[in-house]
């Protein structure tokens, strides 16, 4: 196994315990999260801004509804950033 591994990195491929196809998989990882994210928060925020209020609701519904809100707007946020940060 260590040949083959040596042999690899000789001849210029990587395997997938280098460093390299590590940090990789992690930066593809995250533009898909974060994609994941921006899309999921968006469509809570978006949910919130076209759809009927409801009329004469429970205080607690509505603390539901707000706190709904607000994840759904920082899962937008975090997500966007992932998706656009460059990898480093």
């Amino acid at each position: 196994m260590r040949d083959q591994a040596q042999q690899a990195d000789a001849d210029g491929r990587h395997h997938s315990n280098s460093a390299f196809c590590r940090k990789k998989v992690s930066t593809v990882r995250n533009k898909i999260f974060g994609a994941i994210g921006a899309l999921w928060g968006g469509s809570i925020v978006l949910n919130w801004l076209v759809a009927d209020r409801p009329v004469n609701v429970n205080a607690d519904y509505q603390a539901g509804l707000d706190a709904a809100v607000v994840f759904g707007f920082l899962m937008m946020i975090a997500g966007i950033y992932y998706l656009l940060k460059r990898s480093s």
